[in-house]
């Protein structure tokens, strides 16, 4: 089966007083009837991730993929979908 989503190189920093970097090069993808879990500590960025992968938020810098399957959803999000 082909993948429903591919991060590829995803930053995401927030800019501000400090700035704060959450996501560091993250490299996913995300099979087609697979089942996954994201686990890590608080303040991991686990939410930063699903917001991402989501199209809640866009990423710094990378791209993110959809399976051709998704693209009217991805469409209508904020991420930039190639």
């Amino acid at each position: 089966m082909g993948f429903i989503v591919q991060l590829i190189n995803v930053n995401k920093t927030y800019n501000g007083t400090i700035n704060k970097q959450t996501l560091f090069d993250i490299n996913l993808s995300l099979e087609e009837g697979s089942f996954n879990s994201l686990v890590g500590e608080s303040g991991s960025g686990k939410s930063t991730l699903l917001n991402v992968i989501g199209t809640l938020d866009k990423p710094s810098s990378g791209e993110v993929r959809w399976s051709p399957k998704f693209g009217q959803v991805v469409k209508s999000g904020f991420c930039s979908v190639k």
